[in-house]
């Protein structure tokens, strides 16, 4: 959802070039964020079985969230060092620009894979309303971000604007779910 709207941003505010170039980067985020889906949908129906048994699924939570982090924390430091790599690797030097906006983009996967964890609580205990609210804070702080960050520093700033976002509906999520 936030990566759409960056890049419809980006657009509005920079050339065309800018918007392929940053498109680039974010299809190279697609693989990585998947492991926290993945991993929290393989899960979820154990978490159920939990709640709907009026058990704690602590264990379950802590291993969703032991799993993703020792696999994305890895995963955000060697796509930030490696990206000049990857970016020609993938797309060849055509695309090199796309370097510098997949090094700051590939660690939105830490702040999103803890939403999904965060996300699944709230969506199990029946709070959409939480989630849309962690949603609507997210996509408020990308156009402001965007907004502001765009005009000046172009693609590394809205992939700035994006990290930042969606930190924004982890935190929200996180303090929703502590309730």
């Amino acid at each position: 959802m936030l990566l759409q709207t960056d890049i419809v941003f980006l657009g509005v505010f920079k050339a065309s070039e800018s918007v392929s170039l940053y498109s680039a980067a974010a299809k190279l985020l697609l693989p990585a964020l998947a492991i926290p889906t993945y991993v929290g949908f393989a899960l979820l129906p154990a978490v159920m079985s939990r709640i709907a048994n009026r058990e704690r699924p602590d264990s379950i939570i802590t291993a969703i969230w032991r799993i993703t982090n020792t696999l994305t924390l890895p995963t955000c430091v060697a796509g930030s060092l490696l990206a000049d790599h990857l970016v020609m690797l993938v797309f060849g030097a055509r695309y090199a620009a796309s370097s510098v906006p997949f090094g700051l983009l590939i660690w939105s996967v830490l702040p999103q894979s803890a939403q999904v964890l965060f996300g699944f609580l709230l969506l199990v205990h029946r709070r959409e309303g939480a989630y849309l609210r962690s949603l609507i804070a997210g996509a408020m702080c990308d156009v402001l971000l965007c907004l502001t960050l765009i005009p000046p520093f172009g693609m590394p700033g809205v992939a700035v604007a994006t990290v930042m976002s969606w930190l924004v509906v982890m935190l929200v999520r996180f303090w929703c779910v502590r309730d």
